[in-house]
């Protein structure tokens, strides 16, 4: 083999390789303006509250990124389930769509965050299974900056049941 045809076969494998591995999703300049970090909010007597569990941690939502990937990290207060961003479309000023394709199954589904107030703080976030037309609430969620400027509401330890 020449030199020519290595130098050519070498600059296509990295090319091609490069392609193959480093595949960002589309929409990405969202995220640059898009909130990463998310808390669980409830609404209490007409009013959102962070609501504080006595026996496990409140609901959040963190957008990352780990090597290549872009993730979507949500916690139920128990558990984290960690997916990977295929897609960010904004469908207008307040009506965000990820593309996710799930850790678990690989399962692509949507998770929609549409805000509910003009500061964009508070935002009704659910989850659409494309495949089965299943739609599932995940409820309100307040970009963590604006945390501090909600009321924080613990529930009584005697409502819990025992560890």
């Amino acid at each position: 083999m020449d030199t020519i045809t290595k130098i050519v076969i070498l600059f296509l494998f990295f090319v091609c390789s490069g392609n193959l591995y480093a595949n960002p999703p589309k929409g990405l300049e969202l995220l640059s303006t898009f909130p990463q970090g998310w808390i669980g909010v409830e609404k209490i007597k007409g009013e959102f509250v962070v609501f504080e569990p006595c026996n496990h941690d409140a609901p959040s939502i963190n957008i990352g990124k780990k090597g290549n990937q872009y993730t979507f990290a949500k916690s139920d207060g128990w558990g984290v389930f960690i997916d990977h961003i295929v897609s960010i479309h904004q469908k207008d000023g307040s009506n965000f769509t990820l593309t996710i394709k799930t850790g678990g199954f690989g399962e692509i589904v949507k998770e929609e965050a549409s805000f509910l107030d003009k500061d964009k703080k508070i935002a009704s976030w659910r989850r659409v299974y494309p495949k089965s037309g299943i739609t599932e609430k995940l409820d309100y969620f307040i970009p963590k900056q604006y945390e501090k400027e909600l009321k924080h509401v613990k529930e009584d330890p005697k409502a819990c049941p025992e560890s």
